[in-house]
């Protein structure tokens, strides 16, 4: 059996739950196309180690175990916590706020660049399920006011996975430049507020590339595995 074939015998659950034992992932999800086959692997993982390094034992484990051979590519990692040699030109979350007014819901994000304020809102239906892409959309509004004409960040997805008891929202971004398009995924834990988590979440998806951009004040190329 291979990454390509129908997963006849395999359940997404049954492979979430082996890459939950691979050292440093606090969450995964598995997503297969109408055939069964493994379309996206997404995972959160600590700061514990690289994303390279768990990617790697994702492969092995799961071809030594269920006889998987996934391709690295369909595998999206996410990471709480900080990195080595990270850059350090990054966006804080000051606050956030949520007005429900109706059945309409209005979530305002504001951010600190250095002594500057940057404060953005998005708007739409007050739904559970809809008000995590509303911080996020705001997020990314707040950052647009400092980014360079030519560099662009979208909502593309947000998910809230539960993994040992803890829920983590994930976040999958867009960068398009000039230099091409760029896939960013973010994650941060639940503590308390959801907002908070997403705005989080979505700031992790990003920062790393934002500060390069904001510290040499044009565009890097995507990297590509």
């Amino acid at each position: 059996m291979n990454g390509e074939e129908n997963l006849k015998n395999i359940s997404p659950k049954a492979i979430e739950e082996v890459l939950a034992g691979v050292r440093g992932v606090n969450g995964a999800k598995v997503i297969a196309d109408e055939e069964g086959k493994i379309e996206e692997i997404h995972i959160v993982i600590d700061g514990s180690r690289s994303p390279k390094q768990v990617v790697r034992d994702i492969e092995s484990v799961l071809l030594a175990k269920l006889g998987l051979s996934v391709d690295h590519r369909k595998i999206s990692v996410a990471q709480i916590g900080e990195e080595p040699r990270v850059a350090q030109t990054r966006l804080r979350l000051l606050d956030t706020s949520l007005t429900i007014s109706s059945i309409r819901a209005r979530a305002v994000v504001r951010l600190k660049k250095g002594e500057e304020i940057l404060e953005g809102e998005a708007v739409g239906p007050a739904s559970t399920r809809n008000i995590p892409y509303l911080f996020s959309q705001a997020t990314l509004k707040a950052v647009e006011k400092c980014l360079p004409e030519e560099v662009s960040f979208s909502l593309d997805d947000l998910m809230i996975t539960d993994s040992k008891g803890r829920e983590t929202v994930v976040v999958l971004v867009d960068l398009l430049s000039t230099s091409g398009e760029e896939p960013l995924a973010g994650a941060a834990l639940v503590k308390q507020d959801i907002g908070k988590a997403t705005v989080l979440a979505t700031l992790n998806a990003i920062n790393r590339r934002l500060g390069l951009y904001l510290a040499n004040g044009s565009p890097e190329s995507p990297r590509k595995e």
